[in-house]
């Protein structure tokens, strides 16, 4: 999508169409074509037992994936990005969903795929506000990190065979 493409769709969308609003669409746009990437990997070699992208639009914040495997199953948000970003770029509603289903005892986990370092970098949904504050991604330790080789796809697949189900978190505050 250009410039003026971006313009005529804000348009037509009722939506406002400044500058700045145009750049946001494109840079958005980019990002999805990214995470569309990353699911195609993701899909072909993380072979769990069931696994579908879902597209949300009647509620926000709503993960991109849902999986269920060896009795175990959650929710993947997946996020793309050339360089290992200073903060995840989360939709307004999606750090605050994350943190209350894995609350809930759900299974939830961000993946982010760092392009240019080839890596996925995987968090629990739990550090979901964490990560989308300034240097989140700095403070909060990842669970796992593999290279997007055979080897670093069986790590990801052996993370989710040693999931043992979760229960709400009873103390877990949410701010």
């Amino acid at each position: 999508m250009n410039y003026s493409q971006a313009l005529k769709k804000l348009k037509e969308s009722g939506r406002c169409s400044c500058p700045n609003c145009v750049i946001i669409e494109l840079s958005r746009e980019d990002g999805v074509k990214k995470e569309v990437k990353f699911w195609k990997d993701l899909s072909k070699n993380l072979p769990l037992s069931f696994m579908r992208r879902v597209e949300s639009t009647f509620d926000p914040g709503w993960p991109d994936v849902h999986y269920s495997h060896e009795g175990n199953m959650g929710w993947l948000e997946l996020k793309a990005e050339h360089k290992f970003p200073n903060q995840i770029d989360f939709q307004p509603a999606q750090p605050l969903w994350l943190t209350k289903y894995w609350a809930s005892g759900g299974n939830c986990y961000i993946l982010l795929k760092v392009i240019d370092e080839n890596k996925v970098y995987v968090w629990a949904g739990k550090d979901a506000m964490k990560l989308d504050a300034k240097g989140g991604t700095h403070a909060v330790e990842p669970m796992l990190e593999i290279n997007c080789s055979a080897r670093g796809w069986k790590e990801l697949y052996d993370m989710f065979g040693l999931l043992t189900p979760r229960y709400p978190t009873r103390n877990l505050r949410i701010v």
